[in-house]
């Protein structure tokens, strides 16, 4: 664990400095999850893709005044979501046309692209499903970020600005919202 933190300080102190390999090497790494994190916002891939290299952009602008960050990961999902949430609330002119609503998160596409379509499983999908929907975005958003994006809850406060305890609270009570769910469905 220490080698990967060592790892990626080098690396990290190296696109401070304007090493084009270390930048290549952050995008390479972190692409993915925030692709995937980005579009249970906003459901257009190419405006995903954007605002993903928006905050590229930024980065690289604003290397030489960033201090390393303890977690990338952590780090750099938390900026896009700063990111997105700015992009929700501002139309092309940098006007404010409305706040993000409360359930702008959304699973339903981690749904449709991870469920096995074993038909044996068919219930239990539906009362996932059935499930999720029952659950607020702040519930949706912490057990992605715990389950999918294998985070902690520290992190995860982190990355949404809300205290250790309200973190964990939103996942538990999100997890007994699911086997409630699930267990109308096995009766």
């Amino acid at each position: 664990m220490r080698k990967h933190k060592d790892k990626i300080e080098l690396i990290w102190k190296a696109f401070a400095k304007g090493k084009k390999w270390a930048f290549s090497e952050i995008y390479n790494q972190s692409y993915d999850d925030l692709y995937r994190f980005g579009v249970k916002f906003i459901k257009d891939d190419e405006q995903v893709k954007d605002i993903i290299h928006d905050l590229y952009y930024k980065l690289w602008q604003n290397r030489e005044n960033l201090s390393t960050p303890r977690n990338l990961r952590s780090y750099l999902i938390s900026s896009l979501r700063s990111t997105i949430i700015n992009h929700l609330k501002k139309d092309k002119k940098g006007i404010v046309i409305f706040d993000p609503p409360e359930e702008a998160f959304s699973l339903e596409s981690s749904i449709e692209s991870d469920i096995i379509s074993d038909e044996s499983r068919i219930i239990n999908n539906k009362a996932l499903y059935e499930g999720l929907n029952t659950l607020s975005s702040k519930q949706k958003e912490a057990i992605y970020l715990h389950y999918i994006q294998e985070m902690d809850y520290k992190e995860i406060a982190t990355i949404m600005e809300i205290s250790l305890p309200y973190t964990r609270n939103l996942v538990h009570q999100g997890i007994k919202k699911l086997k409630e769910s699930r267990n109308k469905f096995v009766r």
